[in-house]
């Protein structure tokens, strides 16, 4: 099935596969607008250090495939800590230039930490006979705060450039299975997409090496209110909430998911530009 699903998203079948990857039809709109664009997949909720080496195969195998030797990285939510730890751990930094993380829990997640100290720690115990949910462990604020310990001084000092994108949502208009998470969220961290609190998306505003050198974080924030889901092209009816233009669902769930791929498209184009501005 994944051969055969590899083969679809190269081929006149692309548009079909995009259309229900997990950045719902986003590389087929980039590709559409003169944009090369490559998608990626990783272990399912598995620990950092797994998902790490997995994206550093698919980026291998993405280099194989388009013969280029350096990219533009955007990976949402985990994505992002998979794409920082894979930068330093897997000496991957010559091969990317920018890395642009969405929804990333960066300084980790209150909801994990409320979840490792109710009971979470045993139900991933429980469920690893079904499947991996190392991750969720991962993304403590005490884990994540090691991580990013660990790893500023590389970051501050190698070539790499990077941007953090981050959004919010009213509660009543998240997700539903998110909304649980959200509220816990709200209550320790403030604003939130569900799963991810605006400050740990935004991550730092600067990088300072042990001797002192020190780099920008690009901080952005969605234009248009978004919870984790909906961050990677995705629509959903909770988002008519309180609304009475039901007779314009079709109409308005468009509008919404072309609205996320543009705005895509616009990073894209800012990083090629971005890029062809500091080689000069």
């Amino acid at each position: 099935v994944f051969s055969l699903m590899r083969k679809l998203r190269l081929t006149r079948y692309a548009f079909f596969y995009d259309r229900f990857h997990y950045f719902r039809l986003i590389s087929s709109h980039l590709r559409a607008n003169g944009i090369e664009s490559y998608l990626t997949s990783v272990s399912f909720a598995d620990d950092l250090e797994t998902r790490a080496k997995d994206l550093t195969k698919e980026v291998k195998r993405v280099m194989q495939e388009s013969g280029k030797d350096r990219f533009h990285l955007i990976g949402h939510s985990m994505g992002g800590l998979d794409g920082r730890k894979m930068i330093v751990d897997e000496g991957m930094e010559p091969h990317i230039a920018t890395m642009t993380s969405v929804g990333t829990p960066h300084n980790g997640t209150s909801f994990a930490d409320w979840g490792l100290a109710n009971g979470g720690g045993s139900l991933i115990t429980f469920l690893k006979k079904l499947i991996e949910l190392d991750g969720f462990a991962d993304l403590s604020t005490e884990a994540c705060r090691t991580l990013n310990q660990r790893l500023q001084d590389r970051e501050a000092k190698n070539n790499v450039v990077y941007h953090t994108w981050s959004s919010w949502q009213e509660n009543e208009l998240i997700l539903l299975p998110f909304q649980f998470s959200g509220n816990i969220i709200n209550e320790y961290e403030g604003k939130n997409d569900g799963l991810v609190a605006v400050s740990s998306q935004q991550w730092t505003n600067k990088l300072i090496a042990a001797d002192g050198t020190e780099k920008t974080v690009t901080q952005h924030d969605f234009p248009m209110r978004a919870d984790h889901f909906n961050q990677i092209g995705w629509w959903h009816i909770n988002m008519l909430h309180g609304s009475r233009w039901w007779s314009r669902i079709f109409h308005r769930r468009k509008a919404y998911e072309l609205s996320i791929r543009n705005l895509y498209l616009d990073i894209a184009r800012k990083l090629q530009a971005e890029t062809v501005s500091s080689e000069r």
